[in-house]
């Protein structure tokens, strides 16, 4: 490989590098990942890992499943948000519900590796 493939290869992963922080500030989080978890009221969460979801939590639970595991599951998100205030000229800038209600899809799929996988 001679130097000027080295240097642009090595710009464009730094320019990805750079970028990807970006990316993180958008990121949502909910702890309703699971329902199992959910009936656990997510305590232990970090070391248990009996299903997919799980691995979102801690990577390392993967290394307990020895079958491949699916889960699929959604939050609805009803916000209550208001606000209230005026403006500099005085006019009234009150509004209510002005956040929608939404739907946050998750899914999450385990393939154990092992010897036996090719």
């Amino acid at each position: 490989m001679n130097h000027k493939n080295l240097f642009a290869k090595s710009a464009v992963a730094a320019a990805v590098a750079l970028v990807s922080s970006h990316v993180y500030a958008a990121g949502f989080q909910l702890n309703e990942f699971s329902t199992i978890g959910l009936g656990r009221a997510y305590s232990g969460e970090g070391a248990m890992g009996d299903t997919a979801a799980s691995a979102s939590r801690n990577p390392a639970t993967m290394a307990l499943m020895d079958r491949p595991e699916f889960s699929l599951g959604a939050v609805y998100i009803a916000p209550d948000v208001n606000i209230s205030g005026r403006s500099p000229s005085g006019r009234s800038l009150d509004a209510n519900n002005i956040a929608p209600n939404q739907w946050v899809p998750n899914i999450h799929y385990v393939q154990p590796i092992n010897d036996q996988w090719w």
